[in-house]
């Protein structure tokens, strides 16, 4: 799970107590996934005309240099964004499943990327609520650049193997955009 990724993922044990270690991984394990449950991923689909089931992956790369200027961003500095920095590339990076509805393409495959994904101000709602829920809370506002440093990784993401297969209305050629849902 993200949580542990996150939490195991502290280069520094000393750097942040293990409680705080896990209670981060926890709260923003959280955040991501009640973000989720509310975010759609835009895709393009092609194939048959018709109407189908699609489902793929999604790939986050690992990317220090995205998640380390979204925590900046939020005013981290020092061993914390260093720590952190790791801890959420290492967390959130990874393959998630992605499923949804196809209404216009019965048969074929679709492609795209994390541009698009979701609305950054719910992702920050999310992160601030699960890191609350885990008891973070007064020792650092953190909320705002783990939010921005989980976006940016997330946006560089990549779609991979996207499938779409259902009924096909006849032979004609079709393009359609679904909006898809991410998964752990």
């Amino acid at each position: 799970m993200i949580s542990e990724k996150i939490a195991s993922g502290f280069p520094h044990k000393s750097g942040l107590s293990l409680w705080h270690q896990r209670s981060l991984g926890v709260g923003i394990e959280s955040g991501v996934l009640a973000w989720f449950s509310s975010a759609v991923l835009p895709c393009v689909g092609s194939g048959v005309v018709g109407s189908g089931s699609a489902s793929g992956v999604f790939v986050v790369p690992p990317n220090f240099g995205l998640v380390e200027a979204g925590l900046r961003s939020g005013g981290l500095g020092g061993v914390l964004l260093s720590d952190l920095t790791v801890a959420l590339t290492l967390g959130i990076s990874g393959t998630y499943s992605l499923s949804g509805v196809s209404a216009g393409v019965g048969v074929g495959s679709f492609g795209g990327s994390g541009v698009g994904l979701g609305l950054s101000e719910l992702l920050s709602a999310s992160i601030k609520s699960g890191l609350v829920s885990s008891g973070v809370v007064g020792f650092y506002d953190i909320g705002y650049g783990v939010s921005n440093g989980i976006f940016n990784l997330m946006r560089s993401g990549i779609v991979q193997g996207g499938v779409i297969t259902g009924s096909a209305l006849g032979s004609s050629p079709s393009t359609s955009m679904l909006s898809l849902k991410l998964g752990v």
